[in-house]
């Protein structure tokens, strides 16, 4: 089953708040609903989209033409396979999959508990945080491979051929690639270890982040200079603002507009090429 929503405002969807609407919003309740919306816009020659949680996008005020497909619903079991073994939609939010983790008394890569996005969007784009004393954790740390609908066909691709590297993976340069689920092997961790894990991240987290304003999480990802992100700290257009505490991190200080942030981006790529002579590299992905 599908529910379909007319020009449907995007705003709702994305943690920036910001974004015009989307002609149609395709909701399918599972895999074969999803498959079938996409089949559906190839036969009639209608542009799509796929929308996860919305954490790392930015949409025009203008909305997008064609269909956007939501797929929370339709990839959204976890599953405990043996002991250590969890496969789990790629339409699930990370924090979800990480407590399930240690409900099981399993390592749930704790320091990724802080990303508000779904497995499919943390696998996408190797998601990964460096903790105390540099220690670094990648989603793809404990990954053992990911099952993708390839435009034609539904099969698994192990870790080995991902190719995953910093902030990046294949499924960068395969855009008829749909993310579906994803399996991991995890090793066995006492819950109150995992539980204190979190509370440590989240705890430094309100300290460094400005948790109470919408935003699309960290703007750019390599060859940001960390000059150019001190310089913008504070920075200000309009009702959108780079963070106090941190000049990669754009807020929504409420009603602010697509132009708004995009000058905001403009201004930091400018900044970084004089100062590093090296163009900074979007992490979040822009709807036009």
């Amino acid at each position: 089953m599908v529910k379909r929503l007319e020009n449907e405002a995007l705003e709702k969807y994305t943690t920036l708040k910001i974004g015009g609407t989307a002609e149609i919003m395709s909701i399918p309740d599972d895999i074969e609903g999803l498959l079938s919306e996409i089949s559906f816009c190839k036969q009639k020659r209608i542009p799509y989209r796929i929308l996860g949680n919305g954490s790392n996008l930015l949409v025009s005020d203008k909305g997008v033409k064609g269909f956007v497909i939501k797929l929370n619903k339709a990839c959204n079991k976890l599953n405990l396979r043996n002991a250590n073994k969890i496969e789990v939609g790629s339409g699930v939010m990370l924090q979800k999959f990480i407590n399930f983790s240690i409900n099981n008394n399993l390592y749930g890569n704790e320091l990724l508990y802080s990303i508000p996005g779904t497995i499919g969007g943390a696998v996408f784009m190797n998601a990964s945080i460096v903790g105390k004393e540099n220690t670094v954790a990648s989603i793809s740390d404990c990954l053992l491979s990911v099952k993708i609908f390839d435009g034609e066909q539904i099969k698994d691709i192990v870790k080995k051929e991902c190719n995953f590297n910093y902030r990046s993976s294949i499924f960068h340069k395969r855009d008829s690639w749909i993310i579906l689920s994803a399996l991991f092997e995890l090793p066995s961790q006492e819950k109150a270890i995992g539980r204190k894990k979190i509370k440590e991240r989240m705890k430094r987290v309100r300290q460094h982040q400005d948790r109470q304003y919408p935003s699309a999480g960290s703007i750019f990802r390599g060859n940001y200079s960390r000059i150019t992100s001190f310089i913008m700290k504070g920075k200000r257009f309009g009702k959108a603002m780079y963070s106090k505490h941190n000049g990669n991190w754009i807020n929504n200080l409420g009603g602010a507009k697509f132009r708004d942030v995009l000058f905001l981006i403009k201004m930091a790529q400018v900044l970084n090429f004089l100062c590093s002579l090296k163009k900074a590299r979007l992490e979040i992905e822009i709807w036009r």
